[in-house]
């Protein structure tokens, strides 16, 4: 523990009308902040029990008459945005990037809006040498009393659109460089339509794009034993409860409705007047209403590709392979992409199916179809390769000459006995330089 007792002020960091920040050396070398806080309503919407044994990098929190001590470790990590901006980061490690931002802003919720703000400021969200994010902690505040409405949910929304395509939201503008799928999920959480950052985690984790990049394991799909306990002790509950109250509802519905069947039994048919009037909106109106209806929170679409592209297992196999791309796509938000430079006849992979695995072992001995769909940005022609394999090596292969172009996208579709193999691989081989994008796998058994 650094001690903050005896030391030399080095500098004074920053000073106002309510607060002075001091960095300092103490006898053994060691460099600090000491943050002192002036005025008493902002002394007070500081917590002073969660917040010093639960933060990053704060020493101690020590409290006066009239002052508050807040002692924080000095550190000279990287700002999150300065990394975000400096390193060309995968996909992959954007949307881990973004979940453990999310987890880690979880943390703000218990503290004051004022005090979660200054926390989550752009000087103050570091990230270290194992790229895990941390609060630097160096609370600066330009008011002393708290602010009208949280802006955690909003500075969310802004962190996860700077780690796609760093920068911040600009004018409620969402860049449609980003997924659709989580392009969706940044405009709710910057409109505060979640009703808390775990419930926007979670919306985030449900994402096509999420699913796509991290597959799912069986630690993801691990429940909490004691919370299904507890749901259904809550349902039993319910259904005790519903055992009086629906004899008594059934009653007071099923009496009025006999009487009024009774009554209009001899009426005639009327048409409904209504039904048949022309509308008095005007096209604009119209338009208006069929713009909220596609404003209408929307399913995620089904991704096809999900079960046979792993991001890790296909560098794994190859040097050349297809990547995630959500430019072009035929089903879902997504598709596979290989770009050819056009230097050599390059072979890329593009999916792996292990027939080994709870997912595709009934495979096994069975004649199955396999189709796939491709389309490029220009003519060209190529290969449609398929390997079957057993114990590293092939035991099948298909090789079949695939004319592609920008217009439509080409489906192709191969049978085969699978036997007794444990692996398929499926190409695209081609020499022209040229973009091909890849979706709609399926495999189906036909015997």
């Amino acid at each position: 523990m650094i001690n903050y007792e005896n030391y030399d002020v080095e500098k004074i960091v920053y000073e106002s009308n309510f607060q002075r920040i001091l960095l300092c050396k103490n006898q053994n070398e060691e460099l600090f902040y000491n943050n002192i806080i002036l005025r008493e309503r902002l002394i007070e919407l500081i917590d002073k029990d969660y917040y010093p044994n639960s933060s990053d990098n704060l020493i101690a929190i020590e409290e006066t008459e009239d002052r508050l001590y807040i002692y924080s470790k000095y550190v000279n990590h990287k700002r999150l945005t300065e990394f975000i901006s400096n390193d060309n980061l995968t996909y992959k490690e954007r949307v881990i990037l973004t979940e453990n931002l999310l987890k880690k802003f979880i943390e703000l919720e218990k503290y004051s809006d004022i005090q979660a703000d200054s926390m989550m400021s752009e000087d103050n969200i570091l990230i270290d040498d194992n790229q895990n994010i941390i609060f630097k902690n160096l609370l600066i505040f330009n008011q002393d009393y708290d602010i009208e409405a949280s802006l955690l949910m909003k500075q969310a929304s802004n962190y996860m659109h700077y780690i796609f395509v760093g920068k911040f939201i600009e004018e409620f503008n969402v860049s449609d460089e980003i997924p659709p799928d989580i392009r969706r999920i940044i405009k709710r959480a910057n409109s505060n339509e979640y009703s808390d950052i775990k419930d926007l985690l979670d919306a985030f984790k449900n994402s096509p794009t999420y699913s796509l990049i991290i597959p799912i394991t069986k630690e993801n799909k691990e429940i909490d034993e004691d919370s299904i306990s507890e749901n259904d002790q809550n349902e039993n509950e319910k259904e005790e409860k519903n055992r009086y109250i629906l004899p008594i509802i059934l009653a007071v519905i099923i009496v009025p409705v006999i009487i009024m069947l009774l009554f209009n039994y001899n009426k005639e048919e009327q048409v409904n007047p209504e039904q048949d009037k022309p509308t008095n909106q005007t096209p604009n109106e119209q338009e208006n209403n069929e713009n909220q209806e596609s404003n209408k929170p929307e399913e995620n679409l089904p991704e096809s590709i999900l079960g046979f592209y792993n991001e890790e297992i296909i560098k794994e196999n190859s040097d050349n392979y297809a990547v995630t791309d959500f430019s072009k796509f035929y089903d879902g938000y997504y598709s596979l992409k290989i770009e050819n430079k056009g230097i050599e006849n390059n072979k890329y992979l593009f999916a792996v199916i292990d027939l080994d695995s709870e997912d595709y072992i009934y495979l096994k001995n069975r004649e199955v179809g396999i189709s796939t769909r491709f389309i490029s940005d220009k003519t060209i022609e190529g290969n449609w390769i398929i390997e079957v394999r057993k114990n590293g090596e092939i035991s099948n292969i298909t090789n079949e000459k695939t004319l592609l172009n920008p217009n439509s996208w080409n489906i192709k579709q191969r049978s085969l006995t699978l036997g007794d193999n444990d692996e398929i691989k499926l190409f695209f081989q081609y020499k022209e330089e040229a973009n091909v994008w890849i979706d709609s796998i399926e495999i189906d058994v036909l015997k």
